[in-house]
Formats: structure tokens, C-alpha cells, sequence
């Protein structure tokens, strides 16, 4: 004992020696709150700087790629900075003119617009919803009022386009792979970077130059960028349960995006009035995804029931029974797994499932219900959570306990009782 008493009074003294005035004083909070502070601000600022050297790094990286294959091009003669430029030369400037502009409406092109519109409508949506996944760390679904935004800004422009006799535009998703490469989303620099677009379109030189780029190099940038937004899209697509509808669809489209770059020869003999879809491989791959989406949801209920056997609870039965809805529905797979941890939870809590229970299931996009019908007392939820003398006290306490659990659980729960039947309603935010 003595041992340990000298033991303690020698950390002690170090303790008094290492700090200048051990004793509680006014300052003594908020000394110790600007120490705290200070050690974070240094922490953000290192942080910020290891960012900044990163996203520097890749930049340096990427441009270093352009330059060695604008090197390589030029050592095989494909580079050729003339080959754009006229005999008389480019004045230095030029501002717009819409000298040529002439109006026509011709009804044949109303079909290939309404798709092709479509088309890219579901481009800029995907393109948004990787750019909010960027920002995003839990990211789960688009945030509709930024798509909102972005498609009205999109269709503004487009109609603007059109009416001084531009071409049509839309987001541009090796764009959106480079922001993710570099981490710079920062609108302030988009402004900036849009601005100097603008003023370069007055300069035909810049034009040229950027027309003469050659070929592979631009194929190697795009590679870097688009792997990026390829990896986000297998992200996005594996955080949700397939089955094998949702296989096939996201399959059979990539197959049709890849024929129809590959297969230009057998497509090029489909009725004209086909061509502008067959002819593009976002177009026919997004119209193949929409309408397989479309026939392959005949038949898939949105609200299902499954009733139990008697007797100890089988977890395997309710897991199967919610991941297999859960891949019908396309939910996502950390939402299914609370609901199969509510349930489960709820019928242990019964100890032997009693006949007739049963359990229902109903799926939105935005909200999964699970309810729980069983024989029995009904489930007390409590709106604090129990002390450990309230657990103990009796046979309720472990429902007390059971029913706090399952609050933290689900993000709104819900207990009644009817007659001899008692039912749990267990609501979970998608």
C-alpha cells in the first residue's frame, strides 16, 4: 500500500510540475478552452494545406500527361498547330454576329428533340447528383431543389441557344470527374472559369488552338476523368439491393451504349426516323434504361405481407423475406438492414412467435414502413431512456429497454393495441 501511496505522490509532483498553476481560477476555462482552440486551428490549417498540396499534385499530374502527349504527338507528326488556320490569318478579336441567323420550324425533328431532350434532362440529372455527392459525404438520394435548379438553368440556356442559333448544350460530365479528381467545387471558381470562357470565345485564336488538340490526348484526359465518374456511378448503383430485374436493366443497357459506338453499321440500316437514337450512345443507352426500368416495375407491389410460422423467431425467414423485397424495390442496403434489426428485435421481445403474426412491409422512395402485427401486450415505448433500477424492477423493464432500442433504431416508431392484437409500426426515412 505504501508502494502505491509513493507512487501517486510522485505523479503528483510531476503533475504540478508540468502545469504552471494547478489550482482552479477564473481563467482556467477559458485558458484551457483557447489551448484546445488554438491545437484545432492548427490541425484545420494543416489539414487545408495537405488538401491544397493534393489537389495540386493531381493538377501538375494531368497537365504533366497533356504535355508529354502533345510531345509524343508532335514527335509522330500528328500535332499541327496551322491546320485551323486560314491562309489570311485570325484577327485578334471577333465579337458575335448574328448576321446569319435564320428561323425554321420543321416538324420532322419534334421526335429526335423530345428524346434527345429527354436524354439529356436524365444526363444533367446524373451529372447534378454526382456533384452533390461530391459535397456530400452522406449523400443518399439528388437533392431536388438543386436539380430543379439546374434543369431550369440548363433549359434557359438552351432556349437561348436556340434562339441566336447556337447548338444545344447540356452538362458535361468529365466536368463534374474533375472536380472530383482535384476536390475544387468551389462556385466562385465555376463563375470565373465561365467568365474566361466567354472572353476566350472573342479570341479565334484560342478557338483554334483548342480544335487542334490532338486526338489521343484528349482521349487520355477524358480516360482520367471519366474514371471518376464511372466509379461514382458503380457506387451509386451497388448502395442500393438488385434483383435480377434490376441486373438485367443496368446490363442490357451498358450493352446497348457499347453496340451502338461498336455496331454503326448494323444500326445505320434502321428506319431514319430511329437514327437519332440509335445513332448516340448516351441516348440509346439511357432510353433502354428507362423503358426496361419501366416494364421490368410490372408486377412489383409496393406494399407486401408475410405471415410467421409459430414458435422461436427465425431471423433467416425475416431477412430473407426483406432483403428480396428490398431488390425488388431497389431500397438501399443500410436502410433494409435496420428494418431486419427492428423486426427481429420487436419478436424477440415476444420471446415465441404466437399465431397469426404477421408481418407488412410498404416501400417509397422516400419512406420504408414496417409493421408488426402479433397476439399479445403491446410494446411500451419510452420517452427516456430507462434507468438501469427500471430495467431490473420487473419482467417490463426488459421491454422498456427493448422499446428505447428500437426508438434509437428506427426514425419514428409507433405502438397499438386492438382487441387481443397488438401492432409496431417501425418507419424508416429513405
Amino acid at each position: 500500500m505504501d508502494q502505491w501511496n509513493t507512487k501517486l505522490d510522485q505523479l503528483f509532483a510531476k503533475y504540478k510540475d508540468a502545469v504552471p498553476d494547478p489550482d482552479p481560477s477564473a481563467n482556467f476555462m477559458p485558458g484551457l478552452w483557447r489551448k484546445i482552440e488554438a491545437r484545432q486551428s492548427f490541425t484545420t490549417r494543416i489539414k487545408k494545406l495537405t488538401q491544397v498540396f493534393v489537389v495540386a499534385t493531381a493538377a501538375v499530374c494531368l497537365l504533366l500527361g497533356m504535355v508529354v502527349g502533345y510531345a509524343a504527338c508532335a514527335a509522330l507528326g500528328i500535332l499541327d498547330f496551322f491546320a485551323t488556320v486560314p491562309r489570311e490569318g485570325l484577327p485578334l478579336l471577333r465579337f458575335p454576329s448574328l448576321h446569319l441567323l435564320q428561323w425554321r420550324f420543321d416538324a420532322s425533328m419534334l421526335a429526335p428533340f423530345a428524346i434527345i431532350a429527354i436524354a439529356g434532362s436524365l444526363n444533367l440529372i446524373a451529372n447534378v447528383s454526382y456533384a452533390q455527392r461530391i459535397n456530400d459525404a452522406d449523400w443518399a438520394r439528388p437533392n431536388f431543389t438543386s436539380l430543379r435548379g439546374g434543369l431550369g438553368g440548363n433549359g434557359i440556356a438552351s432556349v437561348i441557344s436556340a434562339v441566336i442559333g447556337g447548338m444545344g448544350i447540356n452538362s458535361y460530365g468529365p466536368s463534374v470527374g474533375l472536380s472530383a479528381a482535384s476536390g475544387i467545387t468551389s462556385r466562385s471558381l465555376a463563375y470565373m472559369i465561365a467568365i474566361a470562357f466567354a472572353l476566350l470565345s472573342m479570341v479565334p485564336a484560342a478557338a483554334a488552338l483548342i480544335t487542334t488538340i490532338p486526338a489521343p490526348v484528349v482521349g487520355g484526359a477524358l480516360f482520367f476523368t471519366a474514371a471518376f465518374v464511372f466509379t461514382s456511378g458503380l457506387q451509386a448503383i451497388t448502395a442500393r439491393l438488385l434483383d435480377s430485374r434490376k441486373i438485367i436493366v443496368i446490363g442490357f443497357s451498358f450493352a446497348m451504349a457499347m453496340i451502338a459506338d461498336t455496331s454503326q453499321d448494323l444500326l445505320v440500316r434502321a428506319p431514319v426516323l430511329l437514327h437519332p437514337i440509335l445513332g448516340n450512345a448516351l441516348v440509346l443507352g439511357t432510353v433502354s434504361a428507362v423503358l426496361l426500368n419501366l416494364i421490368m416495375r410490372i408486377g412489383v407491389r409496393q406494399r407486401v405481407t408475410m405471415k410467421l410460422d409459430a414458435g422461436h423467431v427465425n431471423r433467416d425467414t425475416i431477412e430473407r423475406f426483406l432483403t428480396e423485397q428490398g431488390g425488388r424495390w431497389g431500397a438501399r442496403r443500410d436502410i433494409i438492414s435496420r428494418a431486419i434489426f427492428g423486426v427481429v428485435q420487436v419478436l424477440e421481445v415476444v420471446s415465441d412467435v404466437p399465431e397469426e403474426t404477421e408481418i407488412e412491409a410498404s416501400f417509397d422512395e422516400f419512406n420504408l414502413d414496417v409493421r408488426v402485427r402479433y397476439k399479445g401486450a403491446p410494446l411500451v415505448i419510452p420517452e427516456r431512456k430507462p434507468t438501469p433500477r427500471e430495467i431490473i424492477a420487473s419482467e417490463e423493464g426488459e421491454r422498456l429497454l427493448a422499446g428505447y432500442l428500437l426508438c434509437q433504431s428506427a426514425d419514428r416508431i409507433n405502438c397499438k393495441a386492438s382487441g387481443t392484437m397488438a401492432e409496431v409500426q417501425l418507419h424508416y426515412d429513405h
